[in-house]
């Protein structure tokens, strides 16, 4: 599927991918390590976790429209 996307759509993708899952498991983490050890301000760690999947979707979804125009020219 990814090798053949044009390689603007193809970046997009890759970088969707990349703050989905960066923001999923590595701010997840931290955020469960945050209230496991009883620390303060881990509200702040979650909000930064949802706004990253929500980024990433929408990225995700900004490179879906770029890949159908480009398919259409």
């Amino acid at each position: 599927m990814i090798y053949g996307m044009k390689p603007a759509p193809r970046r997009y993708f890759i970088l969707a991918v990349v703050v989905y899952l960066g923001g999923a498991l590595g701010l997840e983490m931290t955020a469960a390590f945050m209230f496991f050890h009883e620390m303060e301000n881990g509200r702040y760690v979650t909000l930064a976790e949802e706004t990253c999947e929500m980024f990433g979707s929408a990225l995700f979804g900004a490179c879906g429209l770029r890949q159908i125009i480009l398919m259409a020219d």
